[in-house]
């Protein structure tokens, strides 16, 4: 049956279409089936309010429809929304629209890989005992494994989280080896460690399979400032090429601590272990590469320079290095004053301390 006849069938609201007409005085069911027959995506955008005010499910389910294949995810979030009634199959289209939307916005990187299609068929979802989402994973076609504990998702997370307090409540930089079905981290999420000042706890979340991310995403809402894409201490590793995603980020980030703690979580959590490991020679062998860098420069710095430096007209500005750190009350003012002192008698200053509250000395 086409998506006209459906409509047809299905009858309109007078009154809602109506509303939609005095609203959008462009809009007409005619242009609205002749948009989405043609797929005038741009067309459906720009009408999204008088779509919603058509008050017929069918009829913005298939206009969502081509708006996420066409990834307009803000306008299906738009009209998913406006449906007053959803089903389970809505609200998991909705969630998954929130989401991509802040991931586009927030961590764009992320979002182009996530929204790789791999043409994998290893991970699909189901519902689980208890009517909650779950994934299995078809690592083996013939006996497929549900990634929650005892295929009951509540009773995973809380089980799952007991073994996790130890890591969580030390405060130390946590490596999720991993997304699983989620509920962990969304656990993870809504239960940040108590720590000193305004200190947070560092979150490297890792997975290979952009597929698993996707379902995942379909599943829980991690949208918003409190989610853990938006917020600033979580780390997202999504892809084959993780351990370079992940050394290019604490390389960036020099002041991000290498996990000590880690929760497994799925099957590929073995082979994650070892490119763990390898992030962290590699992250050893920068660090040679900077000692050595400094090891060189200062073996040239004789007295020759610093008569220079420090005399009347120095060839360059004297420099001074101030380390403080944000978790202190009273150190970092103190630090900043004394920068801007020597700044005011013609010195280079560098101010080194964190820029995040999740960062702390750093893996260097």
């Amino acid at each position: 049956m086409s998506l006209g006849v459906m409509v047809l069938d299905g009858g309109l609201s007078s009154l809602s279409l109506k509303e939609a007409l005095m609203l959008d005085q462009n809009f007409s069911l005619d242009n609205l089936l002749a948009w989405i027959a043609d797929g005038e995506i741009d067309q459906l955008c720009m009408h999204r309010e008088s779509i919603s005010k058509l008050d017929h499910a069918q009829l913005a389910l298939g206009v969502v429809g081509l708006m996420m294949r066409f990834e307009k995810w803000g306008d299906a979030q738009f009209l998913l929304e406006g449906i007053s009634e959803r089903d389970t199959g809505m609200n998991l289209k909705l969630t998954l629209a929130r989401n991509l939307v802040c991931l586009r916005e927030f961590r764009p990187e992320v979002y182009k890989r996530v929204m790789m299609n791999s043409g994998s068929t290893r991970f699909r979802m189901i519902a689980g005992p208890n009517g909650f989402p779950v994934v299995l994973d078809g690592i083996n076609p013939e006996n497929p494994l549900v990634l929650s504990s005892d295929a009951d998702p509540v009773v995973g997370m809380e089980s799952s989280f007991d073994k996790m307090k130890g890591a969580i409540n030390s405060g130390d930089a946590c490596a999720l080896l991993g997304i699983g079905d989620g509920y962990s981290l969304t656990k993870i999420v809504k239960n940040p460690p108590d720590l000193f000042m305004t200190m947070e706890q560092a979150v490297h979340i890792i997975e290979p399979h952009p597929d698993l991310v996707r379902t995942v995403l379909m599943i829980h809402d991690f949208s918003g400032a409190e989610g853990p894409i938006q917020q600033k201490r979580f780390f997202w590793y999504v892809g084959k090429d993780w351990i370079d995603q992940m050394v290019d980020r604490m390389c960036i980030q020099k002041k991000l601590l290498f996990p000590s703690q880690r929760i497994t979580l799925g099957f590929d959590a073995p082979a994650l272990t070892v490119g763990l490991s390898e992030v962290r020679s590699r992250l050893a062998e920068v660090g040679e590469g900077y000692r050595q860098e400094i090891v060189s420069y200062y073996e040239g710095v004789g007295i020759d320079l610093l008569l220079d430096v420090y005399g009347e007209s120095p060839s360059r500005k004297p420099r001074i290095l101030i380390i403080t750190s944000i978790f202190t009350t009273v150190l970092q003012y103190a630090a900043r004053d004394v920068g801007q002192a020597f700044e005011s008698l013609g010195w280079e200053v560098c101010i080194s301390k964190e820029n995040e509250f999740c960062e702390r000395g750093g893996s260097f």
